[in-house]
């Protein structure tokens, strides 16, 4: 543009120094027409019938009103006018041939520019439509890969949402047999908690037998220490009766020796012999009533100590037998304890291989949430590429349909500038 205003204005200014020129000399030829007729008619043939029809009206058109009628000073002027003049047309003639070989030139030379340009918007065009065609080439394994890859996704998807639907239904009979096995948990709990309940009656049970045994055994104790104080007293008793018996037949005997001697002495033996015989008697009756009364006792006490010792026997049997049967019931509820705490081990076993599952479901999801946004980023980059290359497209469009634009615009400046040269140039040799 800057190129296209400087030559612009320096065409101006031949235009307005070649119109000086023009309108000096038609002065100089009005000043000299009314005395160079012969040189006008000469100078008349030589230019165009236009000028030359028009020449008599440029001079009375041009006659000065103090017009110098000294036909030698008007020459002299008029030949250093014409001299002048000459001089400065055949130095403009040589501008003018010499801007008419540059604008050739220019002409030429952008002719060569319009045509390199040309050319270098075709190749351009070529590599640009090279490419394209590359760039299609490439993305259709890309599309098609694509298209592979997203088919298989799909069938994995699809495989996944089975799977999901199987592994839903795993879940659920998972949480109702949990459902379940919390229920019979409770059931156990409870049962763990009455057999607590039992196993603290038991002991509270085996707890009051054992003090019992201890009274029973203390109670027997004082039975023994009575039954054997009493064996002692009765022992003492006989010991006793045996001394007093032993004492009154020492007495009998000495009261026999007294009444033997005093029956001899007196001679009454029969009845000293009768009334012996019946102290003996009483007396053997007597000891004999003491001792059934002493035997009587005695056995009398063996058998309460017997009774006592069988009903401490049965207690203690009995004793032994509630120990026994809470023994049981504790080992009972002891492997009841096993059972429940092997089956708690299982259910935590269990739990902890639903909640691995979930970890790996829900990794799953991670993968597939992941996959989601790679297909959502490949689609977007894929849209983003088409929405390039319709970008691309359009912008080469658009310069094509503006490069053919400027060279229009181009080629009818060239024309109307050659067309201003050819008036110049025609004007410039009318003028010589």
């Amino acid at each position: 543009m800057a190129f296209t205003e400087l030559k612009d204005n320096h065409g101006q200014q031949k235009r307005d120094r070649f119109a000086r020129l023009l309108q000096k000399q038609s002065l100089l030829k009005a000043n000299n027409s009314h005395k160079q007729n012969r040189l006008y008619a000469s100078t008349s043939n030589r230019l165009p019938p236009v000028f030359a029809n028009n020449a008599d009206a440029l001079v009375s058109q041009s006659l000065p009103n103090n017009y110098n009628h000294n036909p030698v000073i008007s020459l002299d002027s008029r030949i250093e006018e014409h001299e002048k003049t000459t001089s400065e047309l055949i130095d403009f003639a040589l501008d003018v041939q010499e801007d008419l070989v540059n604008q050739l030139n220019l002409i030429q030379a952008t002719h060569q520019n319009s045509k390199s340009a040309r050319t270098w918007l075709k190749d351009f065009i070529q590599a640009i439509a090279t490419i394209v065609k590359r760039l299609s080439n490439t993305i259709e394994p890309l599309v098609k890969h694509y298209n592979n890859f997203v088919r298989t996704q799909q069938h994995k998807i699809s495989n996944l949402q089975l799977n999901t639907q199987k592994d839903t239904f795993r879940v659920d009979n998972l949480i109702r047999s949990h459902q379940q096995i919390k229920e019979e948990l409770d059931i156990i709990g409870t049962k763990v908690h009455n057999g607590h309940d039992q196993r603290e009656e038991l002991q509270s049970q085996v707890r009051r037998l054992k003090d019992e045994l201890e009274n029973q055994g203390r109670q027997i104790d004082a039975i023994r220490q009575n039954q054997s104080t009493n064996q002692n007293h009765v022992n003492q008793r006989l010991t006793k009766l045996e001394d007093e018996m032993n004492v009154c037949r020492q007495n009998l005997t000495e009261k026999k020796t007294t009444i033997q001697q005093l029956s001899q002495q007196l001679g009454e033996k029969d009845s000293l012999d009768d009334t012996l015989k019946h102290l003996d008697t009483q007396w053997e009756e007597k000891y004999t009533v003491i001792r059934q009364e002493a035997k009587d006792q005695t056995d009398h006490i063996k058998r309460w100590m017997t009774t006592e010792a069988n009903q401490v026997m049965e207690f203690i049997r009995q004793a032994e037998v509630i120990s026994n049967r809470s023994e049981l019931r504790q080992n009972e509820l002891e492997h009841q304890m096993v059972q429940i705490a092997k089956g708690l081990e299982k259910e935590v076993k269990q739990l902890i291989k639903q909640l691995q599952e979930q970890q790996t479901q829900f990794a799953q999801q991670q993968v597939q949430h992941f996959k989601k946004e790679q297909n959502t980023l490949i689609d977007k980059f894929r849209q983003e590429c088409r929405e390039g290359f319709d970008a691309t497209h359009d912008n080469l469009a658009t310069m094509r349909t503006m490069l053919e634009t400027k060279q229009k615009i181009l080629e009818g400046d060239l024309l109307h500038k050659i067309e201003e040269l050819r008036l110049h140039t025609v004007k410039g040799l009318i003028l010589t």
